[in-house]
């Protein structure tokens, strides 16, 4: 693995949800092409540190100009409300695994993922998923994405 690879990745809370319920669908070829490099990453397994700024998946997002995201304050309710849930703090580091499994048993199996992302454009993926992250998204009980 390169030293590039092995660089913690700045992850905001939210797409600690998205990243999970991750299926292909995106803005853009580009973005989708991006949320699948990160998706790889993850999956050999990397430390992530929280951030409620824009990250590696804000990259290729259409509504990111130039570090700021046009829907700013609703991706940042979003950020607080995952923080909140999980007991974490925006600057916190530690294993994708751990914060994945985090959020997983936090927000999704605790059946909060309404209250903190209901309004999503993309949260038709999520529902249409079951909601059951270990079978029907791919995640393993340790935060893995499984291919």
């Amino acid at each position: 693995m390169s030293d590039s690879e092995q660089a913690v990745l700045r992850i905001r809370p939210h797409h600690g949800l998205c990243i999970q319920f991750f299926r292909g669908e995106g803005y853009s070829e580009s973005f989708t092409a991006g949320m699948n490099s990160v998706a790889g990453r993850l999956s050999r397994g990397c430390e992530v540190e929280l951030t409620c700024e824009a990250d590696c998946i804000c990259a290729a997002c259409p509504n990111n100009l130039g570090g700021r995201c046009l829907s700013g304050p609703k991706v940042r309710t979003y950020d607080q409300r995952v923080l909140a849930l999980c007991g974490l703090a925006s600057g916190q580091t530690m294993a994708w695994s751990e914060f994945a499994g985090q959020v997983r048993r936090s927000v999704i199996d605790s059946g909060r993922l309404g209250d903190v992302c209901g309004d999503c454009e993309w949260a038709y993926i999520c529902h249409a998923s079951g909601l059951n992250t270990n079978q029907a998204v791919g995640i393993s009980d340790e935060g893995c994405i499984l291919s």
